[in-house]
């Protein structure tokens, strides 16, 4: 998918903190941009979904 063997790469990221999405590229391409908004913006509506329904 993409390079980890690069000095702008933290390897080992998603074990400090959450990651949603990965981009890759420098600079990303604008599609991949708004590719991974979209995939967020999936995301945050399936878990708004998720938790409306287990309130009910």
């Amino acid at each position: 998918m993409f390079s980890t063997d690069s000095y702008s790469t933290v390897r080992g990221v998603d074990k400090l903190i959450p990651v949603d999405v990965y981009l890759s590229g420098c600079p990303p391409k604008p599609e991949a941009v708004i590719d991974a908004i979209t995939k967020l913006r999936k995301k945050i509506s399936r878990e708004i979904y998720e938790d409306r329904i287990r309130s009910q």
